[in-house]
């Protein structure tokens, strides 16, 4: 009787544990969302597009397509590091990896726990 609550009571740490590391892969939203308030973590332009990575209910990658030259001018010199804005947009979930054996974007994202 005793090496069955011994092994009951393994069995459920177990279920705890997988259950949680399981729960930390979802994300916070529910993709509804429109507006998002965060602050900024990093900031990169590369050519006409603008990639934020958003720490709010949890990390977020925001991408925009800048329209000319004189915007992304203006947001090279006004977006700083730690300050905090409303984003305005769709949240997506990143696809999966279509072609086998090469780099997995929504792996990569996970790893980095943004969902």
């Amino acid at each position: 009787m005793k090496k069955l609550k011994i092994i009951l009571l393994f069995s459920i740490i177990v279920l705890i544990i997988f259950r949680y590391a399981n729960y930390k892969n979802y994300s916070k939203y529910n993709g509804i969302e429109k507006e998002i308030i965060g602050i900024i973590n990093k900031i990169k332009i590369d050519g006409d597009k603008l990639t934020l990575e958003v720490s709010s209910k949890e990390k977020i990658i925001v991408n925009y397509y800048l329209k000319s030259e004189e915007e992304k001018n203006y947001y090279n010199n006004n977006l700083k590091l730690g300050d905090t804005y409303k984003f305005i947009g769709n949240l997506k979930t990143p696809s999966k990896n279509t072609n086998f054996n090469l780099f997995n974007y929504y792996n990569y994202l996970l790893s980095k726990n943004i969902f």
